[in-house]
């Protein structure tokens, strides 16, 4: 019955590594899952868009004002005069001319 003893050793020693070549890949593939899942998320992540800040507040104090198009061309203005504490207004047109002013002369005081 010595053989049967080395076959039922030899069956167990390829069983032992079979176990262990099974744990590996187990293990191989969780990490692969994880490494796919992350991924995706990562994918789907929204991307940042550039000049798409917003900024919201109740009250906005300042002492000027410039109403810019997206290519940096000022359209309208608003001032304070520091020395008369008087508001004032313009609107451009494209070309950077003023077309509307306030005070002007047809302001009312």
């Amino acid at each position: 019955m010595t053989t049967y003893d080395s076959d039922l050793r030899a069956l167990g020693e390829q069983v032992r590594k079979l176990e262990i070549q099974n744990r590996r890949w187990k293990i191989g593939t969780v990490i692969l899952a994880l490494v796919f899942a992350s991924s995706l998320t990562m994918a789907m992540k929204p991307r940042h868009s550039p000049k798409q800040s917003v900024l919201r507040a109740d009250i906005v104090k300042t002492q000027s004002l410039d109403l810019t198009n997206p290519g940096g061309k000022v359209l309208a203005r608003f001032r304070v005069n520091p020395v008369t504490d008087q508001a004032s207004m313009e609107l451009y047109n494209p070309e950077g001319q003023v077309i509307w002013k306030a005070p002007g002369p047809l302001f009312v005081q």
